[in-house]
């Protein structure tokens, strides 16, 4: 008898993934998984003084969004199996959410490298000041983040890090949902 490693692999993955779907574990994985980012992009932004641009603060609110919208379905899981029709709900917006997402993470990424150009939200709000001496204070005073310049941390911009992660998260969702069909 032959034993293939892939089919090992395979059936190792499968029951991972069958043991997720029967408990609120996959959910709750994703739930901690997000706080966890938003966690670490309020480090960054306070812990290392790096101020998120236009792209990354709608990325947070998306985040919180995908965070409120797991919740129901993790408190309303009554049956043996740990999942409902409101689960279900929750896990395909949540879904939906990461990779919207990942679309403004690539944008944002081509941004940085000169493919796209650089939209109007980027561009600092109080250009239009003529007075010199406003100009002087708002130049020394406050920091401003622009979208096409990245912010390093191990030598790859944050957008890009972002997603990396992004990218496994959907991944992660995608192989969720091939193994829940199965």
């Amino acid at each position: 008898m032959k034993i293939n490693c892939f089919d090992v692999l395979k059936d190792g993955i499968l029951s991972m993934f069958k043991i997720f779907y029967r408990s609120q574990s996959f959910s709750i994985l994703i739930l901690s998984i997000l706080v966890f980012a938003l966690g670490t992009t309020l480090v960054i932004d306070y812990g290392l003084d790096i101020k998120p641009c236009s792209f990354c603060i709608y990325q947070r609110y998306l985040t919180l969004f995908a965070i409120l919208t797991l919740i129901p379905g993790i408190l309303h899981s009554k049956r043996r199996d740990g999942f409902s029709s409101v689960t279900n709900l929750s896990l395909k917006f949540c879904h939906v959410t990461i990779f919207v997402m990942l679309c403004i993470g690539f944008y944002h990424v081509a941004i940085e490298h000169g493919i796209v150009k650089l939209p109007h939200t980027c561009i600092d709000k109080n250009a239009h000041i003529t007075d010199i001496s406003s100009l002087r204070d708002i130049i020394y005073n406050v920091k401003i983040t622009r979208c096409d310049i990245p912010e390093l941390i191990f030598g790859v911009s944050i957008a890009t890090w972002t997603i990396v992660s992004l990218g496994l998260l959907n991944i992660l969702f995608l192989m969720y949902w091939i193994v829940r069909v199965l």
